[in-house]
């Protein structure tokens, strides 16, 4: 099962890039007052929350439960003590 890693609403979205979130705008009619782009780690994310207001309730659900999801695959694990 493949995991999603993009979501977009509106004419914004959020998509995991190397190792952090990138928060985006969609470029729209006019390219020079549109088409923004901001990142934000992982960490900073689940201590701050979203980087922008106006992330709709389910989308912001399910980039969590992902994001939590990518830390927890991504910690090192722990060797195992032999017996």
């Amino acid at each position: 099962m493949e995991q999603v890693t993009r979501w977009e609403w509106g004419n914004e979205g959020v998509a995991f890039e190397d190792g952090h979130l990138l928060w985006y705008e969609k470029e729209g009619a006019s390219r020079f007052a549109s088409g923004a782009a901001c990142e934000q780690t992982f960490d900073k994310f689940l201590e701050n929350g979203p980087q922008y207001d106006g992330v709709p309730p389910e989308i912001l659900s399910e980039l969590t439960k992902a994001v939590h999801r990518h830390m927890a695959e991504a910690k090192p694990k722990k060797p195992r003590k032999p017996k």
